[in-house]
This record gives C-alpha cells, sequence and structure tokens, in this order.
C-alpha cells in the first residue's frame, strides 16, 4: 500500500511474479519512493504453501529523501524466494538504494535481508547483495555519511552505524559466513573492509576525527 500526506512527493510502484508485499510512506514535500519487485521462484515442494515471495518497506519523514528498492532475479535453480528490503528515513536530503538478487547460488530460497535506517540529513547509502542468506544493517544518525556494502556469496553480514558528521564506511564481502562490523562516532572518519574467501571477522570502532582504516583479508 501508499500513504502519502504532504506535497508533491512521488511513489513509484512495480510488481511482478507472485505473492509480494510492498508498502510505502511519506510524510513531507519532495520524496521520492521505487519499489520494484520481480522475483523468481525454485517450484515449492509437493503440498507446501506457498511462502511470501519479497517484501519491501519505504518510509520517509521529511524533505527532499529519496530511495530505491529493488529485488529481482530468481529461477528453478537459483531461487530468489524470500527477500526482504527495509528503508527508514527520517531527515532531510537523504538517498537509500538497496538491491538485491541471487543468481549465484543453488537454494530452495534467497533469504537475504537489508535494512536502511537514516536518521540525520543528506546521507548516501548503497546496498547491494547477490546470493543467499546474506544481511546488512547500516544505521546512519548523522549527517553527510556514505555507506556502500556489496556481498555475495552465501551467509555473510554486514552491520555499520554512523554518527557525526561526514563519515564513510566501505564493506565488500565474498565467500560465504563472513562478518564486518563498522562503528563510527566524530567526524570525517573512513573504514573500508574487503573480505573474500570464508569465515571471516572485522571489528572497527572509530571515535574521533580524520581516522582511517582499511582491513583487507581472504585468500
Amino acid at each position: 500500500g501508499i500513504n502519502q500526506s504532504g506535497d508533491d512527493n512521488d511513489a513509484f510502484l512495480t510488481q511482478s511474479g507472485q505473492m509480494s508485499d510492498a508498502f510505502i510512506t511519506q510524510v513531507g514535500d519532495f520524496n521520492l519512493a521505487t519499489i520494484n519487485q520481480s522475483v523468481g521462484n525454485q517450484p515449492n515442494p509437493p503440498g507446501n504453501a506457498d511462502p511470501r515471495v519479497a517484501t519491501a518497506s519505504i518510509s520517509q519523514i521529511g524533505d527532499r529523501n529519496q530511495s530505491t528498492i529493488t529485488q529481482s532475479g530468481g529461477s528453478n535453480t537459483t531461487s530468489a524466494r524470500l527477500m526482504e528490503a527495509t528503508s527508514e528515513q527520517d531527515g532531510d536530503r537523504n538517498i537509500s538504494t538497496i538491491t538485491q538478487t541471487n543468481n549465484l547460488v543453488a537454494a530452495a530460497s534467497s533469504g537475504n535481508t537489508a535494512t536502511v535506517r537514516q536518521g540525520g540529513d543528506r546521507n548516501t547509502s548503497t546496498v547491494g547483495q547477490n546470493g543467499v542468506l546474506l544481511d546488512a544493517d547500516v544505521t546512519m544518525n548523522g549527517d553527510d555519511g556514505t555507506v556502500n556494502v556489496t556481498q555475495t556469496g552465501t551467509g555473510s553480514e554486514t552491520n555499520i552505524t554512523q554518527a557525526g558528521t561526514l563519515q564513510k564506511a566501505t564493506t565488500t564481502q565474498s565467500g560465504e559466513g563472513n562478518l564486518s562490523t563498522i562503528l563510527q562516532d566524530g567526524s570525517d572518519n573512513t573504514a573500508t573492509v574487503t573480505q573474500t574467501s570464508d569465515d571471516n571477522i572485522s571489528f572497527i570502532n572509530q571515535n574521533g576525527m580524520g581516522n582511517f582504516v582499511t582491513v583487507t583479508q581472504g585468500n
């Protein structure tokens, strides 16, 4: 469903396939919300009910926010079933982009989850996931922050929390079972994590001004 309160808000919703849910709420002026869902399934085992294929939710409170969620892909062998994406914006001029699919891992469902919360102003977040059981959780409670998350493979998780101003965080993970956590407070800190292969763990906590960290792990 779509609920709008304010002036000059735009909402675009496109769904194809079966049994997907989409929700858009806009309170304020000049907000833009876009949801595109086209998800393919591996056939259900005989006698099993067809579960919800994809769920997308956008909530925008403030002015001139932009949020886009795209969930797609899947086939008879690489199902994209059971993906969930949530974008919550409570501020002004924030931009959130979430893209999820599975065309890499043979599985009966994908189960990817992405959640982005932007509570300040002028934050930009991009999350892209391709695989199975990938989880990205982003919280941006400051201003002018930047987050980029790219995950492929199986069972990896990224958690990023930003407060303060001008924070920059990038996580790239491929393989299986990787975990990255980035916590940033203060001003103008930069954290970059790249993890390939399997079962890598990275934890970064930055508090202050102008700190720079790069972590690279894998074969």
